[in-house]
């Protein structure tokens, strides 16, 4: 984190909460290659005022945002995917809304997990004894010949 950061954190909130909004800042920059550059002031002044939606995120809901934002939205979808963080930082809300829709989609799309295709054969199973029963009458013919 550049010194900047830490320094604009602490002074504008509590020392608790400046390590947690450092925090935020990493996840922010890791969500797309090319936002891993330090926050400037604007970014950070609406990371603050973000802070409380994206603190609520678990790590599988960053993950969704994560493979939203890296992700080709068919054209015709409704999704929209900011291209700067700056733009992402003062839409929060949004994007959150169009990448659980489209986790949603996904999922849907998806097979089920544990529903295994059954081959296709194009010949009966036969058990044993019936193949017994098949072979019997050719044994016998071939013996009496």
């Amino acid at each position: 984190m550049s010194e900047s950061a830490e320094d604009f954190y602490a002074e504008n909130m509590p020392t608790a909460n400046a390590q947690s909004m450092l925090d935020l800042e990493k996840r922010v920059q890791s969500l797309k290659s090319g936002w891993g550059l330090p926050l400037g002031y604007t970014e950070q002044k609406l990371l603050a005022a973000a802070s409380r939606t994206l603190s609520a995120l678990n790590s599988a809901q960053w993950q969704t945002l994560k493979d939203y934002m890296h992700a080709k939205i068919p054209e015709g979808r409704p999704a929209w995917q900011p291209r700067t963080r700056t733009k992402f930082l003062e839409t929060v809300g949004d994007v959150w809304n169009y990448a659980s829709e489209w986790r949603k989609r996904q999922e849907a799309s998806r097979p089920p997990p544990n529903t295994i295709p059954m081959p296709v054969t194009s010949r009966p199973t036969i058990s044993r004894e019936e193949l017994a029963e098949f072979f019997d009458p050719i044994k016998k013919k071939k013996m009496q010949s």
